[in-house]
């Protein structure tokens, strides 16, 4: 790879430590990065990898305040999402249509961003049916497994817990690393994962610790809103030119 796509994936790595130890979908911004400078098929490979490196600053912050009963309302539904974007990637091998599946999953969890306030709104006050559970669950674990890009799907349905804010931090910390680790054979056993990209990973690794420190510094000292437009913004600009 050239120097400039080294510079696009160590900012890329960053923000998975800052996303994971702010909010959720900064990390959306990773995958619209590593998706422009590398193949399809790779760059969803190492952005796994740096992904799980994250969870554990997650982890390390936020493993006491999880909520397990949302977690085992949720586990089948996931497991099924996954198996069904193994299934997806066995069969459409080409990285020119993985890059658009990319771009559709990016500018659709752009959208579900920007409508996220509306919801809450709307069902701040209800109790979600099972079919609501099932169907994000799914959603969550097949863009995950796909576009390593469920955070937004898993945002907007936890929405409707009515524990504190560690809460939900908690819940999505096990959540992600659970969901991670459970598609790593599936990820090697593709070809997503190779020695190369296990290299790539290891040498990103310090950036993704950069992002986590500096995330976990200034996470009360910036203006979340701003700068969450910003990154959506920037990763609605990534999907409309993957899919172009």
């Amino acid at each position: 790879m050239t120097v400039a796509a080294w510079v696009v994936l160590a900012v890329a790595a960053f923000f998975v430590g800052f996303g994971k130890t702010t909010i959720s979908g900064v990390t959306l911004i990773t995958v619209a990065l590593a998706s422009a400078v590398m193949p399809a098929r790779d760059s969803t490979g190492l952005v796994l990898l740096l992904f799980l490196t994250g969870d554990v600053f997650a982890l390390r912050a936020f493993r006491a305040h999880a909520d397990w009963h949302v977690l085992r309302r949720l586990a089948p539904s996931v497991v099924v999402g996954v198996l069904v974007g193994v299934l997806y990637l066995q069969r459409f091998t080409s990285d020119v249509l993985l890059s658009r599946t990319i771009g559709v999953v990016l500018l659709t969890l752009t959208a579900l961003h920007l409508a996220m306030r509306r919801i809450e709104r709307e069902v701040r006050d209800h109790a979600l049916p099972p079919v609501v559970t099932a169907a994000a669950g799914a959603t969550a674990g097949f863009t995950s497994m796909v576009a390593n890009a469920g955070g937004g799907v898993m945002s907007i349905y936890l929405l409707n817990m009515k524990s504190q804010v560690l809460g939900v931090l908690g819940t999505n910390a096990w959540f992600f690393f659970v969901i991670n680790v459970f598609k790593v054979p599936f990820s090697v056993g593709l070809g997503l994962i190779s020695w190369a990209t296990v290299w790539h990973a290891i040498v990103l690794a310090p950036c993704v610790v950069l992002g986590a420190v500096v995330g976990g510094r200034v996470i009360r000292r910036i203006s979340m809103g701003w700068f969450q437009r910003l990154v959506l913004l920037l990763t609605a600009l990534a999907g409309v030119r993957l899919l172009a």
